[in-house]
């Protein structure tokens, strides 16, 4: 068994790391927010100070967190970050939603000192409940296979994508273009329900028609529901559409629609629904027709 660094024990990163005490690995936990990371201790998680501290003689040090200023901090405070703490052998795995540019400096910083592997997983809390996320990997092959066993107490699925920064441009791909499959759903039902037909009646003739993925039919159920508890907070799917654009004029990518799908969710953010879950777009969408 293994000895891991966690950094990060929010909603995912907490369960996350359970899971990993559960299979029977030490792992040290870090939260900046220490008081939310205590009842991991029951878990049998040591819960440290610092992210050196949680670095320190760990063979894999493991990060779920907000955004790159959270990553930039965990890892490469100067006196505390668990680069400070890491030993040359040690794999780091970053498992955040980042833009590429970051990820790729990481990895920059990290030659010479210590491994280091990007693997942002997709699912949100029932998933990382029951182990069966799904991981990317980016980064060194021989690195990957070495973490696969740890990667996979986690994830059920785990797709390798290659060069560093790949698994994050994968990961704001897929979020992009569900974000907007989302926020498009949200007028189609609000139009449907104009012309006499119910959500639910409507989200029930899309799951007979070829066009409409089992996540978007969720989602759409979700919305004729009303509920709206975060499990992909609004807030979040913003900083993924603007990390998306970024990572998209990186590339010399004209990207319109994502711009438009970004400004949407911003301004959803702005109207007060940037703590519930993604399907509260629907809620702006409502929030405009009463007012036309």
């Amino acid at each position: 068994m293994s000895t891991i660094g966690f950094l990060g024990a929010g909603a995912m990163g907490a369960r996350m790391a359970v899971n990993l005490m559960r299979a029977g690995h030490a792992v040290r936990v870090f939260n900046r927010t220490a008081e939310k990371a205590v009842f991991l201790r029951d878990e049998g998680a040591e819960v440290v100070p610092t992210p050196k501290a949680a670095a320190e003689g760990a063979d894999y040090v493991i990060a779920m967190v907000r955004d790159d200023r959270a990553s930039r901090e965990i890892w490469l405070h100067p006196t505390v970050g668990a680069a400070q703490g890491m030993h040359q052998g040690a794999i780091a795995i970053e498992c955040s939603t980042l833009s590429p540019a970051w990820v790729k400096e990481m990895a920059t910083y990290s030659q010479g000192r210590y491994r280091f592997l990007e693997s942002p997983v997709f699912g949100t809390l029932p998933q990382a409940e029951s182990r069966t996320l799904i991981s990317l990997v980016g980064g060194d092959e021989l690195t990957f296979r070495q973490a696969e066993a740890i990667l996979s107490v986690n994830a059920k699925t785990i797709h390798y994508t290659g060069e560093m920064g790949s698994a994050a441009a994968c990961k704001l791909v897929v979020n992009a273009q569900y974000s907007a499959q989302v926020a498009m759903l949200a007028e189609s039902l609000q139009l449907a329900e104009r012309y006499g037909l119910p959500a639910h009646e409507m989200v029930d003739l899309l799951s007979t028609l070829p066009t409409s993925s089992p996540a978007l039919l969720a989602a759409g159920s979700l919305m004729a529901k009303h509920s709206f508890r975060p499990m992909f907070p609004i807030e979040l799917v913003a900083k993924d559409l603007d990390y998306a654009l970024q990572a998209a004029r990186s590339a010399g990518v004209n990207a319109p629609l994502i711009e438009a799908v970004s400004r949407r969710y911003q301004e959803a953010v702005e109207r007060g629904h940037g703590r519930e879950n993604i399907v509260a777009i629907s809620k702006l969408v409502e929030e405009e027709s009463i007012r036309t």
